[in-house]
């Protein structure tokens, strides 16, 4: 918990409203959660907020217990935070201590920062390697977010695509939409 804040407790306190948008997008999550395997999941859109919206639908579902009995007693950490280091040293190091952490607690689902490019450094792409090597292995739970530019990026590593869930937010339009029949 010293690492980000616990979605799902704030959404049981209710400090946390799910709205009433994104529904589709939430549930699908929910079944990509739930499965055994392969429920690591990267939500690909250019709105921080559709994510963000679609995540705490689920959290609060978690908090209701208004879902699969393989996501009740989960917590959803969302350390995005994370994204607005300033030294790429220190967000790598707290990236993998985040990790770590998440390996042992087993009972953690992470909301990791947005991956947009440039995804490499000096070091390369340190970013998805490490996200990489803890998909394979199979040790931590996470839902990511990725731009539509960071995705392209990503989508060729064969790892991402055999074992990753990708759920397309949609942008929604922000005018009310007029039926044809009108």
């Amino acid at each position: 918990d010293e690492y980000g804040r616990n979605l799902v407790q704030m959404a049981a306190d209710g400090n946390l409203y799910p709205g009433t948008e994104r529904m589709v997008e939430g549930k699908a999550l929910i079944r990509a959660l739930s499965r055994l395997e392969h429920n690591n999941v990267l939500l690909v859109t250019d709105d921080d907020d559709a994510a963000r919206l679609v995540v705490i639908r689920v959290a609060h579902a978690i908090a209701m217990k208004d879902c699969p009995s393989t996501l009740k007693g989960k917590r959803i950490m969302d350390v995005t935070a994370i994204d607005s280091e300033k030294d790429m040293l220190e967000a790598e190091n707290r990236l993998q201590m985040l990790l770590d952490e998440a390996t042992k607690a087993k009972d953690v689902i992470l909301f990791l920062p947005v991956l947009k490019p440039p995804l490499t450094t000096i070091k390369g792409d340190w970013w998805i390697e490490m996200l990489k090597t803890v998909l394979v292995k199979g040790t931590v739970q996470f839902i990511c977010q990725s731009t539509t530019l960071g995705y392209r990026c990503i989508e060729k590593e064969p790892a991402w695509r055999r074992l990753a869930q990708v759920i397309w937010l949609h942008d929604k339009e922000e005018k009310d939409e007029v039926p044809d029949e009108l």
